[in-house]
């Protein structure tokens, strides 16, 4: 197998679109990034907090409900969006505020609930790097160009706390194979060993 054709297959297993998957996105998406600007802004008082990078955000998991009132909504490229949604309201923003906020223990918590829900709604190891790796670069660069400058000063273990990421990484990407054989082990078609 070639680069290309693991990629599309990679493409095709990474964007298992279902009706579930939109409404928890939505659900979960836009209620909890409004919500939690408030609890940030007004209640735990976050270093930084932005409600435009959170509206966006919003904007971005309401508009997959329009796949379920018009199954053809952007067609072929609703993949695409669907990606672009994940990249923004998961990698992007939460890591955007881990920076922001000098790499508050909240941030680092919401980075590995992060990986989580990502491997989730993208159950292919590839796909769910890409998505997280454009996700974590789109955030460093808008970090360093996003006013106020922050110079961040990592008061964590580096090393303990890679360590829960790669292995959260794993996990995930074993918990999302499971959860794709779990319907043929239950129609009868693998065998136990």
């Amino acid at each position: 197998m070639n680069i290309v054709d693991l990629l599309r297959s990679s493409s095709r297993q990474g964007t298992q679109v279902s009706r579930f998957n939109i409404i928890a996105a939505a659900i979960i998406g836009a209620s909890g990034h409004f919500m939690l600007f408030f609890v940030y802004r007004y209640l735990l008082y976050n270093d930084w907090e932005n409600l435009p990078v959170r509206l966006v955000g919003v904007a971005l998991c309401i508009g997959v409900l329009f796949r379920l009132k018009n199954p053809e909504f952007l067609g072929k490229y609703f993949v695409f969006y669907w990606h672009l949604m994940l990249i923004y309201v998961l990698p992007f923003i939460i890591t955007l505020f881990l920076l922001k906020n000098n790499f508050q223990d909240p941030w680092l918590n919401w980075e590995i609930f992060m990986i989580f829900v990502l491997m989730s709604f993208v159950p292919n190891f590839v796909m769910f790097l890409f998505d997280l790796i454009i996700g974590l670069v789109m955030a460093f660069v808008v970090f360093l160009l996003l006013p106020p400058p922050v110079e961040l000063a990592v008061q964590f273990n580096v090393f303990q706390y890679g360590i829960v990421a790669v292995f959260s990484i794993f996990a995930g990407y074993m918990f999302s194979l499971s959860n794709i054989r779990a319907p043929l082990f239950i129609m009868g078609e693998l065998k136990l060993l």
